[in-house]
């Protein structure tokens, strides 16, 4: 990285990274269940090696005393490298990587001395680079549309005045635009239809909200917001065209023992709609029969309370207790065939009432940090999640049947984290830190139908441990 600030008139920073991830585990194939080829190349268990290169501009200026713009440029690339599949190499497929691109800008300007008025404007591209000239992803083999670029833009305002000694008010709109570029499969081949396909092109989605950030106690700290967001074009069938959201933080002090113990707490909430995509029966490229509007709501709250405190000097503790719930219902359409026949024989949508999807997560935090000397800190911190999720709904055929069973989860993980860090001199650190990672899963076994394969344990485990070196400027100021 690279800090310079010409004549004070502004900050500018220059930084690249490189990340190198590599593996040392098999490919997984379904030879090893037992297939024949051609299934036996089929890939079970794959974790792609990779290679990420990022590069980062950011500047910082302020404008005479009412002022302050802030902005940067991105760019990065992240490659597929070394180890490919076997149906990859048997087909010669040898580019897979994605690169993405960004550009921000912020405008803080204070106008009177109880009212400034704060902009933003984010720019982001990311573009797929895929082999397309082998049979893996070749538009005669591809059967549901890929999004290989894509395109946002994303601005806001926002009034911001202090109407009161310890607070203030904030009103603001955003509004947020994205462009895809679909790939479908070709003429003459099995391929889902863009009347039919459950993404779109665009998006765009307008955000009016208002804010109030106020003391009411010395101790006492409220930020709080209420927002409307719609959508007059959604780009997927899940994304909200109607969406009311609320959010509330609070933190408070509280001394006890002679400590100071910091509360603080979350709350956010949110309920919305999607009826902007339609089923259309028919057949050919451009079907023209009966249309099914789709339905689809959601709701989701989001719970969460943080108490730490000192209880001796170079001593930090924490506990964390998070809760979040989703419900999701929808319309259950179904189909007389697959939709991807729609351009040879006729397809017809039904609808057989509605399915849901509920999804809860409970999480426990707890952390430690300690200063063992005026050059050494560790921490150490234990986490424990829970997940359970189910899926109910108003038809009793056998294959949704074989869908509730698959969409019952239930699984707790468990993470430890130990970190311990030491200046050597100023501008020189070293880090060494351990992992250690539990994944158990309880979920009811997914029996195949008419296979001889059993369903394996997923439940696993992984040990990690890193090792890193930081250097700064400062190291060669000295």
């Amino acid at each position: 990285g690279l800090l310079v600030a010409p004549d004070g008139l502004l900050t500018l920073s220059l930084d690249f990274d490189h990340q190198r991830v590599r593996f040392d585990d098999p490919v997984f194939t379904e030879a090893e269940l037992g297939f024949a080829p051609p299934q036996a190349i089929r890939t079970v268990g794959f974790t792609p090696e990779t290679d990420r290169y990022t590069g980062t501009v950011r500047f910082n200026s302020r404008i005479g005393e009412r002022a302050v713009v802030e902005g940067g440029f991105l760019i990065s690339e992240l490659q597929q490298v070394s180890t490919f599949t076997p149906a990859q190499q048997a087909a010669g497929f040898d580019e897979n990587a994605v690169r993405s691109y960004g550009a921000n800008s912020s405008l803080d300007l204070r106008l009177t001395t109880n009212l400034s008025l704060n902009g933003f404007f984010k720019y982001d591209r990311r573009e797929a680079r895929i082999d397309r000239s082998t049979n893996l992803f070749n538009a005669a083999n591809q059967i549901y549309p890929s999004v290989d670029d894509w395109e946002r833009f994303f601005v806001g305002g926002e009034l911001d005045l202090c109407c009161w000694r310890s607070g203030r008010a904030r009103l603001g709109i955003r509004y947020e635009d994205v462009s895809r570029d679909i790939e479908y499969g070709s003429v003459g081949s099995l391929h889902v239809l863009p009347e039919n396909a459950l993404v779109d092109r665009d998006t765009r989605i307008v955000t009016l909200y208002g804010r109030i950030v106020a003391r009411p106690l010395p101790r006492l700290r409220v930020d709080a917001e209420l927002g409307y967001r719609w959508a007059p074009e959604t780009g997927y069938a899940m994304d909200l065209d109607n969406n009311l959201y609320g959010e509330l933080r609070t933190s408070y002090s509280v001394l006890a023992f002679e400590r100071l113990i910091l509360l603080s707490g979350y709350v956010r909430g949110g309920t919305g709609e999607n009826r902007d995509f339609t089923m259309v029966s028919g057949q050919g490229l451009v079907p023209a029969g009966v249309r099914l509007p789709r339905s689809y709501d959601r709701s989701h709250l989001v719970t969460g309370i943080t108490a730490s405190v000192s209880p001796i000097d170079r001593l930090n503790l924490s506990v964390s207790v998070f809760h979040s719930k989703d419900d999701q219902v929808t319309s259950l359409d179904l189909s007389t065939l697959q939709r991807y026949f729609q351009e040879f024989v006729p397809v017809t949508f039904r609808r057989e009432g509605r399915a849901r999807f509920e999804n809860e997560q409970t999480s426990l935090v707890l952390g430690l940090h300690a200063r063992l000397t005026q050059r050494t800190d560790a921490s150490l911190s234990y986490s424990f999640t829970r997940v359970e999720a189910d899926y109910r709904d108003s038809n009793a055929t056998l294959q949704l049947d074989l869908i509730r069973k698959a969409q019952k989860i239930r699984s707790d993980a468990h993470q430890l984290d130990f970190e311990l860090r030491h200046r050597i001199v100023d501008g020189l650190e070293v880090l060494g830190g351990y992992r250690y990672q539990l994944y158990h899963d309880g979920s009811p076994d997914r029996v195949s139908v008419a296979s001889v394969v059993a369903p394996f344990d997923p439940s696993t485990h992984q040990h990690s441990v890193t090792v890193g070196v930081t250097l700064t400027s400062e190291f060669f100021e000295r």
